[in-house]
């Protein structure tokens, strides 16, 4: 099997550090579809002068390790103009190493020098393009790849936890939650049966019961899930910056997660529940 470094770069911006792990999913992907094994990798949030420097370390720490390739997503991760093109070019020749690129643009830059003023007149296009792959919601449940979205198992676990228990409490929750809003009924000097007071449980009670159990069972997920919401709050202001106040959601028809029946059963019940402060745990899964 032939052993790679791999090499990850993107400018500093709101969402570099989302932007360098999917550049890593894609790269390793690419990888395992070539049936290479990944020894050795770098990544950087920060411009192409400090890449550069990175650059020239992985590639004497690759080539102590017996290692004579570098994979990126793309040549435009370590050059930007026809100046840093030939320094890298240079540099990858002096060494006796080679780039592969994810997206084939390293053909065009070692195969002619004439070429490299041809792929870099589209460099800022294929930058941009990158960017926009890499700007997209992260699905709780699923991991981006460079084949799209697939089901990450340990997620998936934690989402059909949720589903299931969010279905269990809706009939049975909880005695302390349902207590409060005996508690509250009687404050106001009305009465109301334990099975009536099962129904007004709001949402966001139930929600957080459930996060926390979450947090506690697999606080790694849990992480992961805090990030993706973190990452996609993050992606919707800036979308709606880009729109000027107009957005969409996009409709998927990957692996669902939960089967329909589920999914139809807990909606109801969300839309039958009350929901007076909308807190809580929101969980997005793939129908």
């Amino acid at each position: 099997m032939k052993k790679v470094a791999i090499y990850m770069r993107t400018s500093a911006h709101s969402n570099a550090e989302n932007a360098v792990k999917n550049q890593t999913i894609r790269v390793k992907g690419y990888c395992e579809s070539k049936g290479y094994e990944v020894t050795e990798s770098a990544s950087l949030i920060g411009d192409r002068k400090m890449g550069f420097e990175q650059l020239k370390r992985l590639l004497r720490s690759a080539k102590e390790s017996d290692i004579d390739t570098i994979v990126m997503a793309s040549t435009n991760r370590v050059a930007g103009t026809i100046d840093e093109m030939q320094k890298v070019v240079k540099l990858f020749r002096e060494s006796g190493m080679t780039i592969e690129a994810v997206d084939g643009s390293h053909e065009a830059v070692f195969d002619s020098k004439w070429l490299i003023a041809d792929y870099l007149a589209h460099a800022a296009a294929q930058a941009e393009k990158d960017a926009m792959e890499e700007d997209q919601e992260l699905v709780f449940g699923y991991d981006l790849t460079g084949e799209g979205l697939v089901v990450n198992e340990a997620e998936a676990e934690v989402v059909k936890y949720i589903f299931a228990r969010r279905l269990e409490l809706a009939t049975n929750p909880p005695m302390e939650l349902v207590q409060e809003i005996v508690d509250e009924y009687a404050r106001h000097g009305e009465a109301i049966s334990v099975e009536e007071a099962k129904t007004k449980i709001p949402e966001s009670k139930i929600s957080k019961l459930i996060e926390d159990e979450v947090a506690e069972k697999w606080p790694n997920e849990y992480e992961a899930m805090l990030q993706k919401q973190a990452h996609n709050r993050a992606l919707y202001e800036r979308k709606m910056m880009r729109n000027h106040g107009e957005s969409s959601v996009a409709e998927s028809d990957h692996e669902p997660i939960v089967s329909r029946e589920m999914w139809d059963k807990l909606q109801a019940r969300i839309a039958e529940a009350q929901d007076d402060d909308g807190q809580g745990i929101t969980i997005h899964t793939l129908q």
